[in-house]
């Protein structure tokens, strides 16, 4: 149970808690431009890393994408079939979290931590300016933002976690983490943190302001 009164900073991730995605689409998109099954936890083990090493910024946006076409069975897809097929996970902002961001940031220090990409991230700033006419997301809403593909960390590694609170100088026990993934939330719990694991079926504005204790 969280303790509202203990909450001074605020962590969110992104996909899943702040932005609506939808993984199998960005899967079965893959599939037919590959034109061949892809499905991340069926792959071989140097298609896993591949993944993991874009996720940590080891590897470039052009590296990625090269290593993807390889995999292609058949025709091989252009480089930007492939860029707009790994985007296609990417949906929509959820409602009402612009306003809801504005809120918590004038009672509390607001930060993001998301496991994410070059690609991912360029998609996020884009449909920003272009669709919500928001041209400063990282010092707008948040105190800091942390990218994993920037920071060379990923969730759930305690690392990540340990990164943020030396960098954000914030207290763990003072810090509650919202992400939608079981493991991110057990590995902000072992660092310190309190953390609630966010349906991303659930309307955000409302949970956050039945936990916080603000409704």
């Amino acid at each position: 149970m969280i303790d509202p009164s203990l909450v001074k900073n605020i962590v969110f991730d992104l996909g899943g808690v702040l932005l609506e995605i939808n993984h199998q689409r960005a899967y079965d998109t893959m599939s037919e431009v590959l034109n061949r099954p892809f499905v991340p936890d069926e792959l071989q083990p140097d298609a896993q890393k591949l993944l993991i090493d874009y996720e940590i910024g080891a590897i470039s946006t052009e590296v990625f994408i090269w290593n993807l076409q390889r995999m292609a069975s058949g025709k091989v897809p252009s480089g930007n079939e492939v860029a707009q097929a790994w985007n296609s996970m990417l949906i929509d902002w959820n409602p009402g979290i612009f306003e809801l961001l504005d809120l918590l940031k004038e009672r509390f220090t607001v930060f993001l931590l998301s496991n994410t990409n070059e690609l991912h991230l360029q998609w996020v700033r884009s449909s920003l300016r272009q669709n919500h006419q928001i041209y400063d997301w990282d010092t707008r809403f948040f105190k800091q933002t942390f990218y994993s593909h920037l920071v060379q960390m990923r969730k759930p590694n305690l690392s990540i976690y340990r990164h943020v609170v030396e960098s954000a100088g914030i207290i763990p026990e003072s810090t509650l983490f919202i992400d939608d993934t079981a493991a991110n939330v057990n590995g902000a719990i072992h660092a310190g943190w309190m953390a609630y694991l966010h349906d991303p079926e659930d309307d955000l504005p409302t949970v956050m302001k039945e936990v916080l204790g603000l409704i």
